[in-house]
């Protein structure tokens, strides 16, 4: 692992290690950021992709349970069925759906609202969100390593991508077409 990777991990990790060891008093409520329901951009370079560039409003207000038309999905199918009972929470009209798959390990699936389609992204097979700790955002630790909202097509993953030689870091990836797609991130300053 380079070192630049190492610290961005430790860099994202480093405000809310420090927030939780505060003194508890009475402070004043924080003001709510126009994307509050996606994930800080604290210490990702300054270059880094923002959700609200990516957007994808929401259009369907029902949705359908998973089509378990492949042998993965049929595996999955419990995991899946319980995502998608909680509806869309990803790129305006899908399920994100993560789960566990041993020590510090999270696989993913995509769900189309709309039609119950199932996608297995091959570039994100497997995470290792091993130098992530136990921080979770808020959010059940089975998504510990991705970091994503309803209103935003982007997706950022925080770790290591398993194969393919990833190394332990932040990318960045836009749904788009029934597909993610790599966004490449410039080298540049962090946002300290």
């Amino acid at each position: 692992m380079t070192g630049l990777r190492k610290l961005s991990i430790l860099a994202l990790a480093l405000p809310f290690a420090a927030a939780a060891s505060e003194p508890a008093g009475p402070a004043a409520p924080a003001p709510r950021p126009a994307w509050r329901d996606c994930p800080a951009q604290d210490g990702e370079p300054q270059e880094a992709p923002l959700y609200s560039r990516y957007p994808s409003p929401p259009r369907v207000e029902r949705w359908v349970a998973p089509v378990l038309a492949t042998r993965q999905a049929r595996r999955y199918r419990s995991t899946l069925g319980a995502e998608v009972a909680n509806g869309p929470n990803f790129a305006g009209d899908y399920t994100l759906a993560a789960w566990g798959c041993g020590n510090s390990c999270t696989q993913i699936a995509i769900v189309a609202a709309r039609n119950g389609q199932v996608f297995f992204p091959p570039q994100l097979r497997t995470i290792s969100t091993q130098l992530i700790g136990n921080w979770d955002g808020g959010r059940a630790l089975r998504y510990r390593g991705l970091r994503f909202c309803r209103a935003s097509r982007l997706v950022a993953v925080v770790g290591r991508r398993e194969g393919g030689g990833a190394q332990d870091g932040v990318t960045y990836f836009e749904w788009r077409a029934n597909g993610l797609h790599h966004v490449p991130v410039p080298t540049g300053p962090s946002r300290h």
